[in-house]
Parts: structure tokens; C-alpha cells; sequence
């Protein structure tokens, strides 16, 4: 009994010496573990276990110590009068009808679940079956095509020669020998260059087009992109093609054919629509929107913008239900049948068998016959009507005169046999889109079925499974910003070119040097890049170069118009230059930018004068607009006004793509007060007494203050905290990552956390190694997108009396933030300026991207994203799209808001991906480098990267109410709009040479639109594009012409919610014409509203005066005349 009594004691005993060996070897572990941790972040280390990039698994991270950031925001106290939206001053706003079908909100309850474990020949699954159907009679249009990519696996000029030039003659000769055959085209761009080719057809063209054989469709320069274009871009290369067409032609497209934009924007369905356009057919949609609306033969619908009140804006659209718009599958659900029927191929495949194709013959006209018209019923029972759309064609496809034989001569047996059957009970003929949809109208009314309402944009396109394809959307930056750059320019040079052009004493000069040819040549590149293949970068490399040569080519000879006319513009008429004077004068003017290669981001052009430079800034905007100028100078500088008042300025330091510091070269910024449309006059003198030399902080290394001239009186700092301001904001930076940690709001004191990181995502997956990488088309994240992980990098912080800026090299980017001393718009903003570099192979299958966190939460995880800089749309994020599934295409600006209406706006100057993975977070990808194919037709990755530029403005509102009831449609603010046309429409500074001039021989300015006549804020002039050939005319009718222009007007729709705008803005609804030109003796003598491309006359102007309505851009053919 005691034994047993010792045992059960010693038992317990141990069981207590156990538990208490135990606590006491976790506390150990424990201190020993925060002992560690302590130490490690006294290293700026936390404990943060990740697989990184190269997947290596990390357990500590380096993190830097936090800025302060209140948990709330200020409440809103006003300590500054600033000017601001009155009562009354914005337009009241009706709310759209809810259409039938509003496809963000349908998104809620579409499928986005792909077949799995289903493996074919191809790699792609059909994901609409149809395994029942009833048969119905059946009115078929079999519509022949040819898909010509102006640029892609080869260059335009390449695929001309190769293919489209032969296809256009095969078109030319079959239809004319063939009465019932047909055939539409879509590309002006290659159909003029063959119509002046010698021994072109072209009346025979013109022919085939008034029977309706033929029939342009669109009818714009290229096939654009819907994604990353901007509006102004789409529209001019819709207005050239359409031009081209009216005057050699005599045609005016009525129909739309959009099969291989990679998704589809509202924003083109509007350009379209005001073209005069009532019918479209669209093809590449996300495969489960596609399958959803199939579902519900919902596939045809009225394409509806989501901000129109009184449906006004409505345009038939088509949606093809299937993968592509290729032949296997056209015809119906089953790609295996639908590929028996392209005669020009060998075979086709179904699964992993092979199907021959065979020439139909008596011996089995009936077994394919019937084949086809099972597809044709299966495809019908997809669609509400009994009028079938059945296109065939392919890429390049009838170039040669066999496939002509061997597709139209088999086509035409089956449907002969078919149209005979009355058991079928289908009659299938070749049409065009035209008579697809005047059958279809007919059909429908016939039936009295509807069709439903639709609004909401079709991107991100997805053809397979978590494929989506938004990894184009930041593909080969510098191109895009080349085009951005581009755009702006040659819109000032029309405006200035179509008024130099009425001024008597100006235009002979501008005649006599062929100047409408080189206007016309910068256009038609431009249009040329819009291509779907082009401006998205998802053509080869050399291609790519090749676009890049073009649009080089394009911005130096408008560079040179654009200071020819400046220069011409600022002359006192009371000098008399004899014509070699002239010229040498003309010599002696250039731009302020200049562009050595098309691999090369634009650089200031440096004036190596000693003395004195001219400088001539044009404000390209119809309100007056003070804005930063920066001259690139060999020597310290200031700068004078033309009476000579000295006009604030200071002189800065230049960092090259490295930050690495540029000997001899000095920035000279100063900000020029100018009234709309007009050119001032400054003078940038040579003085390093009076030069207002900017101060120098240096953190990190990296730089030495003997690296600076003594002026810059440069010293070197480690403090934590890193803060500039000017009268509006104040940023605070952390010098531990050289980024913007938050932003100070003078007008209310509230705090805004606004902490900007440099990240990166990887692409692959470590799991599954059969997992496809992200490539010039598809962004596949391998995960969560990782810190690039730079701590206490070379900072230099330059202070100024005109502007402050915080300079900081990062990991593959030189990255600055720029306040300026203003209280105008553009103190307003943080601007940002990334200088991207991954052009090495570190960099490889590695995507940069820019993140905002902020404390701005918008209440349901939704944020706004515009639609090619026209329109804005609400967006959700979704789990269920994945982080590749919720970007965007960023256009011009995104912004979030809280319930409490502070709103954060990143505006861009040109087009990225972006989005937000996190409440209250903002990121664009920056710039890509990806070594794979992604299977899209390519073959080769995207790794010629180059340096490229970026830049953007981050603006911090807060709103006053009403609060707007929120719905698909978004609207900026007054302040966000004007920031981003500075952005996207900059001032432009010609630089003149003192040593030919006398100062007396320039004017201080000169101004198409007075100061107190400045334009309504609502209204922006997009264009006023010369319709003249530039050559004298005889006849009465074709002098006039050569008066005559396009005028195109857009009305924003703003947000009035938020009221500071820091300028004076006029927000009357009324625009009147006489106020163009007025300054300068020119006056519009009458005005016709046109359709938007200025094809069809709608009505003759009694007064010159136009009110829109929001959102509305309309066209006006003007004519003009030197005031008497």
C-alpha cells in the first residue's frame, strides 16, 4: 500500500516538474525569440516568413519605421479661402433609366468556371455547348472577310506586299465576274494605299461599293483598340479614315466590324454611334459573359452608354457567340464540323483526330449539307431571331485566286443544295453586315420581340480559364507615351495651323513649303498606332520598332511645323523681314523637347547660347492657364517677361537615368501665366549673379555635396522625416524608402495617409509547373504582388521659390514628387515622375508596379477607373477574378472615395494597368519584361524594355455635397479634369536663338481666344482640323473648302460634389463660336453640325452659338475668314 502510495505521489511530482520544465523552457524560447527580434529590427527587420521572387523562403523582412498617420481624418475645418464651384453654377444631372442589362452589376451572378481536366489539340475549349435545339426557318448570310492586321507578325508594309495587296485585286476581279458574291473590308489605311498604286482598279472599286458587293465596314484608318486608346486618338483615326473614304470614294460607313480588339469599350460604341452608325458587331468578350448571355439569347442588345438619361445613344449591337471569328468558328457550337467547311485548308481537328477537308461533290453534298445546317440551327437557337450572321474568313485569308475558287465555289454548292431542300427550310445567300442587320431589323419588328438594354464596358477580356488578358495594358510604355505626346502635339498644330491658313500674310509661307502634307503624314501615323496590335504592344519586336520610327518621324516634323508657326504667330507685323531674313529666322526656332531615337524617352533640348534664348509658350487650352516651364540651359539662368519684369524662377540641378548628377546643365523653372489659345513671350537670360539657384539635401551615398556648385549650397541630412509644401498641401516622405508617406490638406488641416510603394510581381507557379506565365498578352501573378525591399536609398530633396522636389533611386526606377508654389490648379497635386528602367535580365519575368496605400476606404471595396479619358465606370473588386481579373485599363485617371467624400485621384499621362487589391489601396504596373510566349500567336516574350518615362498626379479632395446617389457611371471632380488635361494636353515651348533677333521684332502675346473670353469649363475644344488641301483654288467652291475646318466640342459631366478648383471657371451652358479667333482678326462666317467625323450635314447654324449636353461631343463644319 505505501509503495503504491510513493508511486501515485511521484507520478504527480513529475507530471508538476514536467509542466513546469515546460513553461519554463517556452519563457527561454520566448525572450530568446523577442531577444531576436529586437535585435533584427533594430536592423529595420521584422519577422515576415515569404516565398520571394526567385523562391528562396525568407523568414525576416526588412521593414522601415512608420510615419506618423492619424487613425481618422480631421474633421473638416476651413482655414483658407480658396476659389471654389458657387451654387447653381453646376448643371442639375437626370439619372439613367436601369437598362435590362447593366453588365458590372450582371457580373454578381455570372460563371466564370472553366472546363477542367478537358485537354484538346488546340489548348482552348468551346465553352457554349447546344445540345438541343428547335429547328426554326432560318434567313442565313454567310459573310466573306479577310482580317488584315496593319502590323503584327509583320510590319504594314510587309503584310501590303505579302497578302493585302493581292487580296484587295482578288477582291476587285472575282466580285466584279461573280454578281451574287460578296465581301466586306475593314482597313482604309492598306485600301489607300492600294487605290494609288498604279494599275489599282479603283473604279471598278468604287463600282463593287454602289451595287453593295462590297461594303467598307467601320471605315476607320485601323481596326483600333477599345482598351488603352484615348478617346481623342480613336476619334481622329476614325474622322481620317472616313474623310478618305468621302473624298475618294463617295462612301460613308454605316455598319461596324470590331472582331479583334481584346475586349470592347462603350467609349467606341459612342464615336461610333455619333458617325452615324446604328449597327455593330463585337467578338472578343470574356468567355463567361459570352456564355451567360447566350444562355438567355441575350447575345444581340441595344449597346446603351451608362450616363445617357433619354437613350439616346443606343446602337444594335452583335455579339458573336463563340472563341473567335475564324471559320471553325463561325458556323456554329462545333469548331470539329465548322472547319470541314474552310475549302483552303488540308484539315482540321476534332480533339486529337484529324478531319480531312474535302471538296464537296454529289457524292457528299447531302451529308454536309445537312451537317452545316444542324450548326446553323444550333447557332440560332443562341439568338432570339430567325436571321443568322455567319462570317467566313480568317487572318490574311483570300489573298490567293485558289482560296477564292475553292471557298466561294464549294460555299455556293451547299447553299444552292440547302436553299432547294424545303425540308430544311433555311435560304442562306453571301451578304454584307448591312444586309445582315436590315434583315435582322426587319425579322425582329416582323416578330414584335424587342431587343433588350445594355450598358457597361466588355473588359478585361478572358479567353481561358484565369487567362485574362491585362497584361497588355502596360506593355512597351514608351511607345504609349510617345503616342500620348503625339496626340498633344499635332492637336495644338491643326488648331494653329487651320488658323494660319486663313491669315493671308501667313499662309502663302506655309503653302510654298507643302505643310498639309506633313500635317497629313503626322495624322495617319498616329492613326496607324491606334491598331489593336500597335498601341496595345503585342506586335513582334522589330515591328514594334517600326511603329516607334513612325511616330518619331511623325513628332519631329510637327515639332517642326508647330515652331514655324509660333515663330510666325509672335512676329511684329511692323518689322519687314526680307525672305532670306526670313529664312534664317525660321532656322533658329526649334521645340524645347527633342527625341534622338525611338528608343530614346525626349529630353529637353539644352540651349548652349551665352546670352540670351527667346522662349515661346503656347497654352494649348480654351481657359487661361498658369503652368510650370522648364528650359534645359548650358549656364545658371533667369528669366524676364517681354517689358522685362523679372518673372520668379529658379535654377535646379540635372539628374540623368541614374540619378546620376549631369555637369554643365542646369534646369531653369518658372511658371507662365498665359490666356487661353494664346503664345507668351520670355526671355531666359544668361546669369549666375541673378540666377535664383534652388538648395540641395542629400541623403544616402550615393552623392556628395562637392558633386553641386557652391550656389546650390547642398548639405546632407539622415533625418527620418522628409516634408515639402506649398500654399495648398504639405507631403511628408520617409527618407528610410524616399517615398510619399502622407499629404497634409491646408484648406481643412486633415491628414491623409498616402504612403506610396515600389512592388513587384513574379509570374510561374513553384507547384505547377504546367501553370502558363504571364506574356505580351496575359498577366498570370504567380501571387500577391512583394516589396521591392530598398532601405535608406540616395535621396536628394531640392527646394525652390518655384517648386520643391523629393528625387529617389529605386530598384529599376528613378522616381521624383514635385510640389509647386502656387495656389493655382497645379499646386493642388503631387506630381510624380517615374523614370522606369528594366533592360536588364534581373528584371526578367518581373513586373513593376506603383502602389498607394491610403486610408480613404470606399465603402464596398468599389472604386472608379476611366474608359479611354472619356468616361468614368464604377468598379468592384471580385475574388473570383483573381488579382490578373481586376485590373483595368487606366486611361487617364482612377480615384477612390469614402462615405465621407475624401477622395483620392491618380491621374496619368498615359495609358497602364491598374487597380486595387485592397480597400483603400490604388497600383499601375509601371512596366513589364517576360521571357515567355503566352500562346497567343506571338512567339517571342516582351524583353525589349527601354528606359521609359511615366508620369502622374495624385490630387487629395474632400467634398462638400450634395452627395451624388452612386451608380455605374462616374464623374470626376472640376480640379480632377483640368489636372488631367494639363496632363495629357501640356504646354508647348518653342526656343529661339538670340544671336539672329532683336527682341523689338517678337510680341508679348498673341491670343486666339481673349482672357475674358475664355471658354466655359464645361466645354474643351478637341480639335479644329483644316479641311483644306493648303494649295490655291480658282473656284469659288474650292476657295471655300480651304476655309473650312472641323470643329469638335466636348461637355464633361463633373462631379460638383467637390468644389475647389483654384482658378476662376466660367460654367455657363452656352458656347459661342465668335469667340475663336477674335483676338487675331479671325472670325467663323458660318457653321453647320455635322456627324462627329463630319460626314453627314444634320443642320445649318442660324446663330453661331451651341449648347450640349453632358457627356456630348459633337462636330462642326465651320468656315473662316480674316476679319474685315
Amino acid at each position: 500500500m505505501a509503495r503504491n502510495a510513493y508511486i501515485r505521489i511521484s507520478a504527480w511530482q513529475l507530471m508538476i516538474l514536467f509542466c513546469l520544465l515546460y513553461i519554463i523552457l517556452v519563457f527561454l524560447v520566448y525572450r530568446h525569440i523577442e531577444r531576436f527580434n529586437s535585435s533584427r529590427a533594430k536592423m529595420g527587420q521584422v519577422f515576415k516568413p515569404r516565398v520571394d521572387n526567385g523562391g528562396s523562403i525568407q523568414f525576416y523582412a526588412k521593414e522601415c519605421p512608420k510615419i506618423y498617420i492619424p487613425d481618422r481624418l480631421s474633421p473638416y475645418t476651413s482655414q483658407k479661402d480658396v476659389l471654389s464651384l458657387k451654387g447653381g453654377m453646376c448643371p442639375t444631372q437626370k439619372l439613367p433609366p436601369d437598362p435590362i442589362i447593366q453588365v458590372e452589376q450582371l457580373w454578381s451572378s455570372v460563371s466564370v468556371k472553366y472546363p477542367q481536366y478537358v485537354y484538346t489539340t488546340r489548348g482552348w475549349i468551346q465553352v457554349i455547348d447546344v445540345p438541343n435545339y428547335n429547328p426554326k426557318p432560318l434567313q442565313v448570310f454567310i459573310v466573306p472577310h479577310s482580317h488584315q492586321d496593319p502590323g503584327w507578325l509583320q510590319t504594314f508594309e510587309g503584310y501590303y506586299y505579302s497578302y493585302t495587296r493581292k487580296t484587295l485585286n482578288n477582291i476587285v476581279y472575282y466580285l466584279s465576274k461573280n454578281p451574287t458574291w460578296k465581301f466586306i473590308w475593314s482597313e482604309t489605311a492598306f485600301l489607300e494605299k492600294w487605290f494609288n498604286e498604279p494599275g489599282s482598279q479603283t473604279q471598278e472599286l468604287k463600282r463593287l461599293l454602289s451595287n453593295g458587293q462590297l461594303e467598307i465596314v467601320t471605315g476607320g484608318w485601323v481596326m483600333a483598340d477599345e482598351a488603352v486608346t484615348h478617346f481623342a486618338g480613336m476619334l481622329d483615326q476614325l474622322v481620317e479614315g472616313h474623310l478618305w473614304l468621302k473624298q475618294n470614294l463617295e462612301i460613308t460607313p454605316n455598319a461596324s466590324w470590331s472582331v479583334d480588339p481584346f475586349g470592347h469599350s462603350p467609349t467606341m460604341t459612342y464615336l461610333l454611334k455619333q458617325a452615324g452608325m446604328n449597327n455593330m458587331v463585337i467578338q472578343r468578350v470574356h468567355f463567361g459573359m459570352k456564355r451567360h448571355l447566350a444562355l438567355r439569347q441575350q447575345l444581340e442588345f441595344l449597346w446603351r452608354q451608362t450616363w445617357d438619361s433619354e437613350a439616346k445613344t443606343d446602337i444594335l449591337c452583335h455579339m458573336m457567340p463563340f472563341l473567335l471569328y475564324a471559320i471553325h468558328y463561325s458556323c456554329g457550337p462545333d469548331p470539329h464540323v465548322c472547319c470541314q467547311f474552310d475549302f483552303h485548308k488540308s484539315q482540321c481537328l476534332s480533339g486529337s483526330k484529324s478531319v480531312p477537308v474535302i471538296p464537296v461533290s454529289d457524292d457528299n453534298i447531302r451529308k454536309l449539307a445537312w451537317s452545316l445546317w444542324e450548326q446553323f440551327q444550333k447557332k440560332a437557337h443562341l439568338y432570339h431571331s430567325n436571321v443568322l450572321l455567319v462570317p467566313h474568313g480568317d487572318d490574311f485569308r483570300y489573298s490567293s485566286q485558289k482560296e477564292w475558287q475553292e471557298q466561294f465555289g464549294n460555299m455556293q454548292k451547299l447553299m444552292d443544295y440547302i436553299n432547294k431542300n424545303s425540308d430544311m427550310n433555311v435560304q442562306v445567300q453571301f451578304g454584307t453586315i448591312s444586309d445582315f442587320f436590315n434583315a435582322l431589323r426587319k425579322d425582329m419588328s416582323k416578330s414584335k420581340v424587342s431587343f433588350p438594354s445594355l450598358s457597361g464596358d466588355f473588359l478585361p477580356y478572358n479567353d481561358r480559364d484565369d487567362q485574362y488578358w491585362t497584361g497588355f495594358y502596360s506593355n512597351r510604355p514608351l511607345y504609349k507615351h510617345m503616342a500620348r505626346v503625339l496626340q498633344a502635339k499635332l492637336r495644338i498644330a491643326e488648331i494653329l495651323f487651320t488658323m494660319t491658313m486663313i491669315r493671308s500674310k501667313l499662309s502663302a509661307t506655309f503653302r510654298d513649303q507643302n505643310s498639309t502634307a506633313a500635317l497629313v503624314s503626322a495624322r495617319r501615323a498616329l492613326a496607324l498606332f491606334q491598331h489593336h496590335d500597335a498601341i496595345t504592344g503585342t506586335s513582334r519586336k522589330y515591328v514594334m520598332k517600326d511603329y516607334g520610327r513612325k511616330l518619331l518621324s511623325a513628332v519631329k516634323e510637327v515639332n517642326i511645323l508647330l515652331a514655324k508657326m509660333n515663330l510666325h504667330w509672335m512676329l511684329d507685323e511692323k518689322v519687314h523681314l526680307k525672305p532670306k531674313s526670313l529664312t534664317e529666322r525660321l532656322s533658329s526656332v526649334s521645340m524645347g523637347d527633342e527625341w534622338s531615337s525611338e528608343d530614346n524617352y525626349p529630353h529637353p533640348k539644352i540651349s548652349h547660347s551665352d546670352g540670351i534664348w527667346h522662349v515661346i509658350v503656347t497654352n494649348p487650352h480654351t481657359i487661361p492657364w498658369g503652368s510650370p516651364v522648364t528650359i534645359r540651359t548650358s549656364t545658371p539662368s533667369y528669366v524676364k517677361s517681354k517689358n522685362g519684369t523679372v518673372i520668379p524662377s529658379q535654377c535646379s540641378p540635372v539628374f540623368g537615368p541614374g540619378m546620376l548628377l549631369l555637369q554643365g546643365v542646369y534646369d531653369i523653372t518658372f511658371l507662365a501665366d498665359i490666356p487661353p489659345l494664346s503664345m507668351r513671350t520670355y526671355q531666359i537670360v544668361e546669369s549666375s549673379k541673378k540666377a535664383e539657384f534652388a538648395t540641395i539635401t542629400i541623403f544616402g551615398k550615393m552623392l556628395s555635396t562637392k558633386d553641386f556648385v557652391s550656389e546650390f549650397q547642398a548639405v546632407k541630412s539622415t533625418k527620418p522625416v522628409i516634408e515639402i509644401e506649398n500654399e495648398l498641401v504639405k507631403a511628408t516622405f520617409s527618407s528610410c524608402t524616399g517615398l510619399l508617406q502622407s499629404v497634409l490638406r491646408h484648406t481643412d488641416q486633415a491628414v491623409y495617409q498616402t504612403e506610396i510603394k515600389m512592388m513587384t510581381y513574379g509570374t510561374g507557379s513553384w507547384s505547377n509547373p504546367f501553370r502558363d506565365s504571364s506574356g505580351s498578352y496575359i498577366f498570370m501573378p504567380r501571387g500577391p504582388a512583394q516589396d521591392s525591399e530598398t532601405f535608406y536609398p540616395s535621396i536628394v530633396v531640392i527646394h525652390g521659390p518655384v517648386a520643391s522636389t523629393v528625387w529617389a533611386k529605386l530598384p529599376g526606377v528613378r522616381h521624383s514628387a514635385t510640389l509647386y508654389h502656387t495656389d493655382g490648379p497645379i499646386g493642388a497635386g503631387i506630381h510624380i515622375e517615374n523614370l522606369v528602367d528594366l533592360t536588364s535580365d534581373k528584371w526578367n519575368n518581373r513586373e513593376l508596379v506603383m502602389r498607394l496605400e491610403t486610408n480613404v476606404y470606399p465603402p464596398e471595396s468599389d472604386w472608379c477607373v476611366d474608359l479611354n479619358g472619356y468616361q468614368m465606370h464604377r468598379k468592384k473588386w471580385r475574388s473570383k477574378f483573381l488579382i490578373q481579373g481586376n485590373y483595368h485599363p487606366m486611361t487617364s485617371m482612377v480615384y477612390i472615395e469614402d462615405e465621407n467624400l475624401s477622395r483620392v485621384t491618380l491621374i496619368t499621362s498615359h495609358s497602364h494597368g491598374a487597380s486595387t487589391q485592397s480597400p483603400g489601396w490604388l497600383e499601375v504596373i509601371l512596366d513589364r519584361r517576360l521571357i515567355q510566349d503566352d500562346w497567343r500567336g506571338l512567339h517571342e516574350g516582351v524583353k525589349d524594355n527601354v528606359v521609359s518615362p511615366s508620369k502622374f498626379i495624385l490630387l487629395i479632395e474632400k467634398g462638400q455635397g450634395p452627395v451624388r446617389p452612386k451608380g455605374p457611371s462616374c464623374q470626376p471632380s472640376v480640379l480632377a479634369h483640368l489636372l488631367e488635361a494639363h496632363l495629357n494636353n501640356p504646354q508647348q515651348v518653342s526656343l529661339v536663338a538670340d544671336s539672329l533677333w532683336g527682341y523689338k521684332e517678337l510680341k508679348d502675346t498673341v491670343g486666339l481666344i481673349h482672357r475674358h473670353e475664355s471658354w466655359p469649363c464645361l466645354y474643351s475644344l478637341l480639335n479644329l482640323r483644316y479641311l483644306g488641301t493648303g494649295q490655291q483654288q480658282t473656284s469659288k467652291i474650292n476657295q471655300e473648302e480651304e476655309r473650312s475646318a472641323l470643329m469638335i466640342v466636348r461637355r464633361t459631366a463633373f462631379d460638383c460634389s467637390y468644389p475647389e478648383i483654384h482658378t476662376k471657371c466660367g460654367m455657363h451652358r452656352i458656347l459661342h463660336f465668335s469667340t475663336l479667333g477674335s483676338p487675331s482678326n479671325i472670325e467663323i462666317k458660318s457653321a453647320m453640325e455635322t456627324s462627329i467625323t463630319g460626314m453627314k450635314i444634320l443642320r445649318k447654324m442660324d446663330h453661331l452659338t451651341a449648347e450640349l449636353d453632358d457627356m456630348e461631343i459633337k462636330t462642326f463644319k465651320v468656315t473662316l475668314a480674316a476679319a474685315a
